[in-house]
């Protein structure tokens, strides 16, 4: 597969890496910046010979809710009538789902599913993206490939828009989609940052060097479903190429060599983080205190 925007490729096949050569997305972007370049192979389908794709219960409430809001799909979901998986019938019939390329979703979940599609559609109207979201404003779940500087890359932007100047990303949360509340959080912790600096990345290797914004539409998975949108500044771009560009160097040299390390085998010799110290301090002022007014 050359260099390209690919509209129709199943999420299974990019998961598989359908570029020419092992690709770097965000996620062992992530694996290898926070972990080490061995967590990074583990985690890769192309190079891992025993790579399986990791399915969690916990995703497919945001999963069948993404293939609703983006694709209007409900044919990918499986709804599967039982109150949990703890019986053996419930178990089989949604591993059954997943090999068949379905999302799993428990009967009692499809309603909060849609309450919370309803939601985004109508935060989404009320925002700068509306036009985006219109059909033909926007292609949903195009794959991105290409090679930069000797690395090929992947990435799968959730909405694209026709002019390719505006990235969109729906993620849904079980904790606050209040802006800095999810900045200082999941967008950190879960890579989001590199996620929108490769896709950025890739719209401009991909588009005669077109600047393109990229722009997070964040819900909660709980009632009443808040939106919030969370725009990829200036300074973050610039910290997330940062990171990225040292993802690349590592990922070239471990595939040079073919030596994905792990963690160093020097002792680390370790400290409390300063707020613990100062959480210490404040604990210890105040029973000073009160043991000095009951003294």
């Amino acid at each position: 597969m050359d260099q390209g925007m690919y509209k129709d490729i199943p999420l299974a096949e990019y998961v598989a890496d359908p570029a020419p050569f092992p690709s770097l997305s965000s996620g062992v972007a992530l694996a290898i910046l926070e972990e080490s370049p061995l967590h990074a192979w583990y985690r890769h389908p192309r190079l891992n010979p025993h790579y399986q794709h990791e399915d969690s219960t916990k995703f497919d409430i945001g999963t069948a809710a993404h293939a609703i809001l983006l694709e209007g799909d409900y044919t990918k979901i499986a709804v599967i009538k039982a109150t949990d998986y703890r019986t053996k019938e419930a178990k089989e019939t949604r591993d059954a789902a997943r090999a068949a390329g379905m999302i799993p979703v428990l009967v009692e979940h499809m309603a909060a599913i849609e309450d919370m599609v309803d939601e985004a559609r109508m935060a989404i109207s009320q925002s700068d993206l509306a036009d985006i979201f219109r059909p033909d404003g926007g292609d949903s779940e195009q794959t991105l490939i290409w090679q930069e500087g000797g690395v090929w890359c992947r990435s799968r932007p959730d909405r694209l828009s026709k002019d390719r100047r505006i990235l969109v990303d729906y993620k849904t949360t079980g904790t606050s989609a209040e802006p800095t509340a999810w900045t200082k959080g999941p967008m950190i912790g879960n890579g989001c940052d590199l996620q929108a600096a490769l896709g950025l990345r890739g719209i401009k290797a991909l588009s005669d060097g077109i600047r393109s914004d990229f722009i997070f539409i964040v819900q909660e998975n709980y009632q009443p479903y808040a939106v919030s949108f969370v725009g990829f500044g200036n300074q973050f771009q610039f910290y997330a190429d940062a990171r990225l560009q040292r993802a690349f160097a590592l990922w070239q040299r471990c595939l040079k060599s073919n030596h994905w390390y792990g963690y160093p085998t020097r002792t680390a010799w370790v400290a409390p983080p300063p707020w613990k110290l100062t959480e210490w301090d404040v604990a210890m002022e105040t029973n000073d205190a009160a043991e000095e007014e009951s003294a």
